[in-house]
């Protein structure tokens, strides 16, 4: 048999036995997935290609970054981001937009799926999407559906799914403090995984500690709108936010200690919203001279007049959009963020 073993070879190397289809390697038959195949040729090698293709990645989105930060004249406005960034005085605020990648749905998909168990007629509720008013749709589901639309909540969002997308990136770029209005898990997971877990997560009336806790720099997540897992605290429905929004609420002081500080909006619409209201009012009752300036990673509108409707309902937040190419949301949120840490000293 040893005699055979060269034409063996010879043969297996012949383009009807080696091949590659469908990102499997296949040989006589058998297939393989690439990378199991080089760890298993050789672990150092794998490991050395990686971080190759990492860095060619990296390299790659750092120059389409560039590219659209000039092609929407937005140099300048990242840059003086990029000078809080530095000074490690940006915290980033993150939407359902960072959670959608890893399977969860966005909240006006969860509302239409959750219409469909009730009476409640489509138009009707539609109207209500149009305008905005995602707290009444809530309100009338959970009216509807009582205790089984928290089960529905919790199914949902209080699931661990496979993380996936840009948000991965956000325990290297921001390995402190976090915000976040999301239900799920996404952000503490992130961050356990890439060896930064929170020290702690505060909701609901734990919300009065968080000047406290930011001023003495701890990596806290504050999710202010409550779990998917507890209905303490929770701001879901239009009951809910009527109450944790009150003058003397927990969650108001929290948004005017949240706009002391820089904040980066990733993955938010930042449309009709409760939280969008209350910095708008703190804005305005301060002043804008008087109110840290905070910036928003958005998609770019092909349309001006909506782009200039949209600048001006952010800057009565004093919130400043960085536009990103429309078809391309993770990979361009994934660019900036590589822009924004470049050189950095953090």
């Amino acid at each position: 048999m040893e005699h055979l073993r060269s034409k063996f070879h010879e043969a297996l190397g012949a383009e009807a036995n080696l091949y590659v289809r469908d990102g499997q390697v296949f040989i006589r038959g058998r297939n393989w997935a690439p990378e199991d195949v080089l760890k298993a040729v050789s672990p150092e090698e794998y490991a050395s290609i990686f971080q190759e293709w990492i860095d060619d990645r990296k390299q790659e989105l750092l120059g389409r970054a560039d590219a659209f930060l000039a092609a929407y004249d937005q140099e300048d406005r990242f840059n003086a981001l990029k000078v809080a960034y530095d000074r490690d005085a940006v915290f980033p605020f993150v939407g359902a937009g960072l959670s959608q990648p890893s399977g969860y749905l966005g909240w006006t998909q969860f509302l239409r799926r959750v219409r469909r168990q009730t009476a409640i007629p489509e138009a009707t509720f539609e109207e209500l999407l149009r305008n905005g008013e995602y707290e009444e749709a809530a309100q009338q589901l959970h009216n509807a559906l009582g205790v089984q639309f928290d089960e529905e909540v919790e199914n949902t969002y209080g699931i661990d799914r496979p993380l996936n997308g840009p948000v991965q990136l956000l325990p290297i770029a921001f390995p402190k403090a976090a915000f976040t209005t999301n239900f799920d898990n996404v952000l503490k997971r992130c961050y356990e995984n890439n060896g930064h877990p929170f020290s702690d997560t505060i909701t609901g009336p734990e919300l009065i500690e968080l000047p406290r806790l930011i001023g003495a720099n701890q990596p806290v997540l504050v999710k202010l709108h409550g779990k998917a897992t507890s209905g303490r605290g929770r701001a879901l429905t239009s009951r809910e936010y009527d109450a944790a929004y009150t003058p003397e609420a927990p969650l108001r002081r929290s948004v005017e200690c949240m706009c002391g500080r820089t904040l980066l909006f990733l993955g938010c619409s930042l449309s009709i919203d409760r939280l969008v209201s209350e910095i708008a009012a703190f804005v305005e009752a301060q002043g804008h001279q008087n109110c840290s300036r905070h910036y928003a990673l958005l998609a770019y509108h092909e349309d001006e007049a909506t782009r200039q409707a949209r600048r001006a309902a952010l800057a009565r937040c004093n919130i400043y959009p960085i536009w990103y190419p429309a078809d391309e949301h993770d990979e361009s949120i994934e660019a900036l963020l590589y822009k924004l840490m470049e050189d950095s000293q953090q």
